[in-house]
């Protein structure tokens, strides 16, 4: 054998995978290696040696542990003050913390760890997309959709005039400045960020209440079924818009969501009840029916991807048709929901946010000063969409007798983001 070959079959062995100078080859041993052989490691073999974090278990716990830290940190310290700070926002504080600290500098050791420079699987990364399927999973799990379908008429002209008001406004504003020509931001940007301000996604708003111990109140009521309508009206746009902009290809999008969505209903929702009815009293329900039920929210996942939609959206519907509580609902929430929301689904949290360019940030701050450039084109159209929103829903809050107080609350809850719009932008 070449002395060479020799080598890099030791490099292999050792290492568990070896990489090219200009990186067009990648080899990689199976089964795949996971833990170090040591501490000692560097120390006892320096020329071949790797530090324990390069390894693939020891980096995931590593971020797992920094990443949990970080965030129940912040939580704890803004429940000491009396903040009432919604727990995701506390998950995107810990990775923009991390990320402005990994590129301190670009050869430390904690660089490494969360920006390593190889070819390898980034499995903290997959995990946490994973996590974010299951928080979407369960969140439909856990909804009560009954509670937002039981719209009155405030409700439904509220929500109503929450959405169409401020879209309009946006549009008005992108053919303002498309005349003037000289835009900075494409023109699916614009559409993009319309759609988000515009929208008071139901997920969000549903947990902002939660968060906040107010859902179950009349207040949360009312602002659960504005947010409904939004939705529908969210879903109504988006097929017709791709119906606009794509033509046959929006059309054949809008068939198979339909389809989707009639097996949901049809053929889905009745095989959970025949499950049901196949676990007996008081006993738990097989494990094969939940990691069925869990394959399924993945395809659900694909499947939305592969016709060009939002993910997510298939697994949120698939949970949906989750009989709500015992045995099958609450089963899946007893077994994931906790895991989920305190180990997994954090590191989509942090680690989309480490992704935050924050030195393009502060040179775009200079043309933000200036009245040009990205970020005044994105940051007006925000506030002006925004402002809008504010404005418009109190108004039809406070048209229905409602208290100004309440209707400005009411307005606040709408403008809330949550997860549903980062992972859109993401």
């Amino acid at each position: 054998m070449d002395q060479r070959v020799h080598m890099d079959y030791l490099d292999v062995a050792w290492r568990g995978y070896k990489e090219d100078k200009n990186t067009s080859l990648f080899c990689e041993t199976h089964p795949f290696t996971l833990n170090s052989h040591g501490v000692w490691e560097r120390l006892v073999d320096k020329s071949r040696g790797l530090s324990f974090w390069e390894y693939p278990l020891p980096n995931l716990e590593i971020i797992i542990l920094s990443t949990f830290v970080l965030w129940r940190l912040f939580e704890f310290s803004c429940n000491k003050m009396g903040l009432r700070v919604p727990r995701f926002t506390h998950m995107m504080i810990a990775g923009v913390i991390l990320g402005k600290t990994c590129h301190l500098s670009s050869t430390s050791w904690l660089h490494n760890i969360y920006f390593p420079d190889d070819s390898r699987p980034k499995i903290a990364e997959t995990l946490g997309g994973f996590g974010f399927l299951l928080y979407w999973f369960l969140k439909g799990v856990t909804m009560d959709a009954g509670t937002g379908l039981q719209m009155g008429k405030k409700a439904s002209v509220i929500g109503f005039t929450t959405m169409f008001v401020p879209l309009v406004c946006g549009n008005i504003m992108f053919r303002l400045r498309n005349r003037r020509g000289h835009i900075a931001l494409l023109t699916t940007e614009y559409r993009l960020l319309m759609f988000l301000q515009s929208i008071s996604a139901f997920t969000s708003i549903d947990t902002l209440l939660r968060d906040l111990k107010i859902k179950h109140s009349e207040f949360g009521r009312i602002a659960l079924s504005g947010a409904m309508v939004t939705d529908m009206m969210a879903f109504i746009a988006t097929f017709l818009n791709a119906m606009h902009w794509e033509g046959y290809e929006g059309l054949v999008q809008t068939i198979f969501s339909c389809f989707f969505f009639a097996c949901m209903v049809y053929v889905v929702r009745p095989a959970m009840y025949w499950v049901i009815k196949q676990t007996p009293e008081g006993r738990p329900v097989k494990d094969i029916y939940i990691y069925l039920i869990l394959a399924l929210a993945f395809f659900s996942f694909q499947y939305f991807k592969m016709i060009g939609l939002f993910g997510p959206a298939g697994s949120f519907v698939l949970g949906l048709t989750v009989p709500h509580g015992y045995p099958l609902g609450s089963t899946f929430v007893q077994k994931f929901e906790s895991f989920n929301l305190g180990v997994i689904f954090p590191l989509f949290g942090s680690l989309t946010m480490m992704q935050l360019d924050l030195s393009w940030l502060l040179k775009e701050c200079v043309n933000l000063a200036r009245m040009e450039g990205q970020l005044f084109e994105a940051v007006s159209l925000i506030l002006s969409v925004n402002v809008t929103k504010f404005i418009a829903s109190t108004i039809a809050a406070y048209a229905f007798k409602m208290p100004l107080r309440d209707s400005f609350a009411l307005a606040l809850v709408y403008s809330n983001k949550g997860v549903f719009e980062l992972s859109i932008c993401r």
